[in-house]
């Protein structure tokens, strides 16, 4: 397997519009057109069954379109992280795609109000410190996400953090812990369980979607 990345240039340009609270989606068509390798990985991600079950998307606009300013900005974030950690066990990829996935569904399941993305993006990063071997606290000053992303990285108490803290608890097979947070939250631990296994399903397949073979 030959992991397909794209320039650091490119991911740099991709991360800075990402980072903005509206998309310019046109934009981002334009930095992917000139690099092949980030227009095919797109094209598998979004043609992956798991993704986009009914639609076949062949032209990279399509594509964008179909999947929207939320999905993009997951998909840059995951590419991001990707090229990162491209010299690390892939544990620890598929480990930070399933706490991304895994806290994605908690926190919107905590309370209707909140940002989905911000669940995803805790749970991407939460590992960042592994595959960097620098201090998160380092990192994430250096990465444009919100400061409530910051805090739960940061093990500051919120919702945020407990949704992490959740994640953990399911690696660990800690179900006291996952009892103990679903009640705090009004989680119902059978929904968790669900949100865990989807989650270990669209890791596994995002993965079989940005690796060449």
């Amino acid at each position: 397997h030959r992991k397909l990345g794209p320039s650091s240039l490119t991911m740099m340009e991709l991360l800075t519009l990402s980072s903005r609270p509206q998309l310019d989606l046109t934009q981002v068509n334009t930095i992917i057109e000139r690099d092949p390798s980030l227009t095919y990985l797109l094209l598998r991600f979004i043609n992956n069954p798991l993704i986009n079950k009914r639609h076949k998307i062949t032209s990279l606009k399509h594509a964008l379109n179909f999947m929207g300013e939320v999905e993009v900005k997951k998909f840059i974030a995951l590419l991001a992280l990707a090229n990162l950690s491209e010299s690390k066990p892939t544990e620890l990829m598929s480990m930070a795609l399933v706490r991304a996935k895994f806290c994605e569904l908690a926190f919107a399941d905590m309370n209707t109000h909140n940002d989905p993305m911000k669940g995803f993006l805790t749970g991407l990063l939460s590992l960042l410190d592994a595959m960097m071997e620098q201090p998160i606290e380092d990192l994430i000053r250096k990465i444009p996400i919100s400061d409530d992303v910051k805090s739960a990285l940061c093990a500051e108490r919120g919702h945020l953090r407990d949704t992490l803290l959740l994640a953990q608890c399911f690696e660990r097979a800690n179900w006291g812990g996952v009892k103990k947070l679903a009640s705090k939250h009004a989680l119902k631990q059978t929904k968790l369980h669900d949100y865990f296994n989807e989650a270990i399903k669209w890791a596994h397949h995002v993965q079989a979607s940005t690796t060449k073979t």
